[in-house]
């Protein structure tokens, strides 16, 4: 899967027309939004998921809130390190 990521990366550098940067950013909202619905519809069809969810419990939501932190905490300590251009969106 990394290997599609770093080819998109060389693509975008060199070849990837700028005037198609918006329409690149709406096929990535629906690609996510498909594979968070096929997630969810796959986990959600299996006959034990709320048993499964009951037995996962408290260990589960801490694993689950760590990660989201641990996300939020990198990119932020990136957007700091990183140059960025001026009066961007974020700032």
């Amino acid at each position: 899967m990394i290997v599609y990521f770093l080819l998109g990366i060389g693509v975008g550098l060199t070849v990837f027309p700028k005037r198609w940067l918006k329409a690149n950013d709406r096929v990535q909202t629906a690609g996510i939004c498909l594979t968070l619905f096929s997630m969810g519809a796959s986990v959600g069809s299996s006959p034990t998921f709320l048993e499964d969810l009951r037995t996962a419990g408290l260990q589960a939501v801490v694993f689950a809130l760590a990660t989201m932190a641990g996300s939020v905490l990198a990119v932020w300590l990136l957007s700091r390190l990183l140059p960025g251009k001026e009066g961007g969106d974020g700032e």
